[in-house]
């Protein structure tokens, strides 16, 4: 992969804890872990509906350089004002070159 692939800014975001008084309805709290530059190309797309209420799915594949030994599931990652929750992070060669992160972004049509 050429480095001039890694075009795209992302945002890898760490969850804080939560907010909100509502008991009933808790918001998960996020902060800025890194920003990279990266290759994010979306894969598939699924709909469906859950709850009356119909969603879709669309997998995306971010490839970074280098790594993050810290960047796990429990992360995040914003691209374009798309929230896309981390659902692997794999070392591509196996030397910490390049990290291919699969994620899916989740939107009520």
């Amino acid at each position: 992969m050429d480095a001039g692939e890694l075009r795209h800014r992302i945002e890898i975001q760490e969850p804080t804890g939560t907010t909100g008084k509502a008991l009933n309805n808790p918001k998960e709290a996020w902060k800025t872990f890194a920003k990279r530059w990266a290759k994010v190309e979306p894969l598939s797309g699924t709909e469906g509906v859950t709850a009356d209420q119909q969603s879709a799915d669309v997998t995306y594949e971010v490839t970074i350089r280098g790594g993050g030994p810290a960047i796990t599931p429990q992360h995040q990652i914003v691209w374009k004002g798309k929230t896309l929750s981390i659902e692997s992070v794999i070392d591509k060669l196996g030397r910490g070159i390049w990290t291919i992160i699969r994620c899916v972004e989740q939107v009520a049509v």
